[in-house]
């Protein structure tokens, strides 16, 4: 059996892909985006298939998971070292971002809808939705719900645990798929994206034992994964079974990076980006809340193309100053609080 990895040295890779993730999610609502203030919101989206950045993101949280938990796993504190830095590294920008989203869309709320929100938890919204108040948070329930699970399996060796996490996930999609009447939560739970979890942790194993594939190889994977999502993934939502239309796809982009021979430190930007990339899924919400209400009352004046590019590169400083000053000082300081040391953290910033 091979030797585990211990180095870091294509986590460069998967920095990459986590700011490709964050620019693809932001570019397909910024294309909504200018489809509204034109007032065609029910027209096809060009850029639609870049959704499936947040099936990249729920791929990338699979791996990245198993990866940096390989000292916790049979560790009796391991569940709770795994939570804490879980906690410490979602919690706080997630509740001033949403806090800011509310106010900046009027988002009209009860203490029920607040609470639940706040706390992760799926409920069902007037409209018959489930999302949070904050719309982009609907990702957030999913990862929370893995971690949950994935903390309760940390008490296991590692394959053990990728084994179990994995059989739990299954079923859960299973019972969503032939029980009628689940709970709300549950219900949302099921739905069979959360198997991209799984595609990301079969990936970290398999990483784990030394496998690699030549450069070539890697690069035909990502040219098939993104050309998949390209053509076969709708340009309007819904877009059917999307674990397979687009998750399957983002496994292959990420396997034909991740473990392919390591990336060159040119690329240093966008790990960079990498870095920042969930402060920019948070934020961009609210970017795009800006340039809607404005839009009427000045920037109408201005080429929609130059708002759009301005908005985008507004979102991208943003996102690097917030992970530059509150995020990754927020995340030290209640890791520090909660005796979570550096050591516990092997993966770099973004995991």
């Amino acid at each position: 059996m091979a030797k585990p990895e211990t180095g870091v040295a294509n986590v460069f890779a998967v920095q990459i892909l986590r700011s490709v993730a964050a620019l693809s999610v932001c570019c397909v609502h910024f294309n909504a985006l200018s489809l509204m203030i034109e007032g065609r919101r029910n027209d096809p989206l060009v850029l639609y298939p870049l959704a499936c950045g947040v099936d990249l993101f729920f791929v990338i949280s699979g791996f990245v998971m198993v990866y940096s938990s390989e000292h916790l796993f049979g560790a009796a504190s391991g569940t709770g070292i795994f939570l804490a830095r879980r906690l410490a590294r979602i919690v706080p920008l997630y509740w001033v971002m949403s806090a800011i989203g509310i106010y900046a869309d009027s988002t009209p709320f009860d203490m029920q809808s607040l609470i639940k929100s706040y706390l992760f938890i799926p409920y069902v919204t007037s409209s018959g939705a489930m999302y949070p108040l904050y719309g982009v948070g609907w990702t957030l329930n999913f990862e929370m719900f893995f971690y949950v699970i994935f903390a309760g399996a940390l008490s296991l060796r590692r394959n053990a645990a990728v084994l179990l996490v994995s059989a739990i996930l299954i079923g859960t999609v299973m019972a969503g798929r032939n029980i009628s009447n689940l709970p709300a939560p549950v219900k949302f739970w099921s739905d069979p994206i959360i198997l991209e979890f799984v595609f990301g942790m079969a990936l970290a194993t398999v990483y784990r034992y030394g496998v690699r594939v030549p450069r070539w190889f890697g690069v035909v994977l990502c040219i098939a994964g993104a050309l998949a999502v390209w053509h076969g993934v709708p340009r309007q939502p819904p877009s059917g079974d999307r674990w397979a239309a687009c998750g399957i796809p983002a496994a292959m982009i990420f396997a034909g990076l991740v473990l392919q021979p390591p990336l060159s430190q040119r690329l240093l930007l966008f790990s960079r980006l990498g870095d920042a990339s969930y402060a920019m899924y948070l934020v961009h919400s609210i970017v795009l809340a800006a340039i809607f209400i404005y839009w009427p009352k000045s920037l109408h004046h201005w080429p929609k193309g130059l708002v759009l590019v301005l908005g985008m590169l507004i979102t991208i400083a943003l996102s690097v100053c917030i992970y530059r000053w509150f995020e990754r000082p927020v995340t030290k300081f209640f890791r520090a609080a909660w005796h979570v040391s550096q050591r516990d953290f092997r993966v770099r910033s973004g995991a």
